[in-house]
């Protein structure tokens, strides 16, 4: 993770789509003169004291505009039977760049990033050089009574700019009162210095296992979530991340006071190992434009990262955002300036991003950087895919439904000093292609179930029991 203290690091960082375990992942060329290849392991890291740290990016933000992609797998093929449920609180940190959870391994607690984007759980731990460990918590697998080593294993992922390596062991794992036994455990003993240098004591992977970066392969690599899935009430890992806030991760249930309304779900695309889903057009002030996105849902990554089209359009109404781009290579623009309402098609869901919630921080004195930012390309092999990470995250309540789906469901929740629910605006019509005409409002948002999503989850599941 690197610490950002001056605009031009900033510019240089935040230029680079981050990390992800490349193998048969393309570098993304991100847009223009600014962005090259990707970023910092973004997978916000964890803060050992959990801190709240305030101030502008531009003197006192320490970290990475990270991100990270993987390739993730399948839904489950098991009947699920269980009745475990929990709940673990998130932390951001450094003006929200990351999230971090307290894990249990081998009895042992480290505080590591939750992320949807990658299927690895790797920890800090004492075999790493000494001087690579400072300031953080580590796993010393000779500590504990359930560790075993996995004879001939290794993990090795390469992020944008940084990477982790090691061995691999099995051992008892634990989050949110959830545990799994011989979990696969990614021993770090060698990191690059961005992780070095964060706060994260780890990556805990959420992902598809399929993702996983153990070689050999015997067999499927379980990740945390596909090994507790047999265990839960539902099948599902909710997120209800909050801006400058703690928030919440939820295994196993779906908390009715988190969210507002219904649930709307669609299904996902594992073809390319990601949490992957469609959003079918986007809407800015009211004006409908016609344009289906393929996307990741990914907690890893800082940023939203989007077409390039997509951002000219919001950012033309936006006054002198476009000369700020193509002199930095960046969308940032005036702090005071009033920006435009922008709405994200998911289904029959309006996902709305309140004008606050656009601004990620200030990178200069006056000046505010955006949190949504272009890709000329996206990612994956057809480098079309492109990512909504924490910046959009914050905004939704999310479930991550593995079985049966999998599939992937967003609602309307209150934000901290917004309530969302008070909102709505009529969108005229107009398409990047094509044009036609709509009526959705930002805030209606409608659900392809009419149970409400926890009593939904359960009739389809008892439906396949039975």
């Amino acid at each position: 993770m690197h610490f950002l203290y001056q605009l031009p690091t900033v510019l240089a960082v935040l230029a680079t789509v981050e990390a992800v375990p490349w193998k048969n992942t393309p570098r993304t060329a991100v847009r223009s003169n600014a962005i090259a290849t990707r970023n910092v392991p973004s997978k916000k890291s964890a803060s050992v004291k959990h801190e709240k740290k305030t101030g502008t990016i531009g003197a006192t933000l320490k970290h990475h505009i990270s991100h990270g992609y993987n390739k993730h797998g399948k839904q489950m093929s098991t009947v699920l039977a269980g009745t475990l449920e929990g709940e673990v609180f998130n932390v951001p940190n450094d003006n929200d760049a990351y999230y971090t959870v307290p894990v249990t391994v081998g009895g042992q607690v480290l505080y590591l990033t939750p992320d949807t984007g990658s299927a690895d759980l790797w920890v800090f731990t004492s075999a790493l050089p000494t001087n690579d460990t400072v300031g953080h918590n580590l796993y010393n697998p000779q500590f504990s009574n359930t560790s075993s080593l996995v004879n001939g294993s290794t993990f090795d992922i390469e992020y944008g700019s940084g990477f982790a390596s090691g061995i691999v062991y099995t051992d008892t794992v634990g989050c949110g009162g959830i545990f799994s036994e011989f979990q696969t455990v990614e021993v770090a003993t060698e990191i690059s210095d961005n992780f070095v240098t964060s706060e994260s004591d780890g990556i805990m992977g959420l992902a598809f296992p399929t993702g996983s970066q153990v070689e050999p392969k015997a067999g499927e690599v379980a990740t945390f979530m596909s090994a507790v899935i047999k265990d839960l009430e539902l099948a599902v890992l909710t997120a209800d991340l909050r801006r400058n806030a703690s928030g919440t991760y939820d295994f196993g249930f779906i908390d009715s006071n988190k969210y507002l309304g219904d649930i709307t779900y669609q299904n996902v695309t594992t073809n390319n190992s990601y949490w992957q889903v469609a959003l079918q057009g986007y809407i800015i002030n009211g004006v409908q434009y016609e344009r289906e996105i393929q996307v990741i849902m990914d907690t890893g990554t800082t940023l939203s990262y989007l077409p390039s089209g997509v951002l000219d359009n919001y950012f033309s109404q936006v006054e002198g955002a476009q000369d700020y781009y193509d002199a930095n290579g960046i969308y940032a623009y005036n702090c005071s300036t009033t920006l435009p309402q922008l709405t994200f098609n998911y289904g029959t869901y309006s996902a709305y991003i309140d004008p606050s919630y656009i601004t990620y921080a200030e990178i200069e004195d006056g000046i505010c950087f955006s949190g949504f930012q272009p890709l000329d390309a996206g990612i994956g092999p057809n480098e079309d895919i492109y990512i909504l990470g924490d910046t959009f995250l914050v905004t939704q309540f999310v479930v991550f439904e593995v079985f049966p789906g999998p599939q992937l469901g967003l609602a309307r929740k209150t934000l901290d000093d917004l309530d969302i629910a008070a909102a709505a605006t009529g969108t005229s019509s107009s398409s990047e292609g094509s044009s036609s005409a709509s009526t959705t409002g930002e805030q209606s948002a409608t659900s392809s179930s009419a149970c409400s999503p926890s009593a939904e989850a359960r009739r389809r599941r008892r439906a396949l029991i039975s």
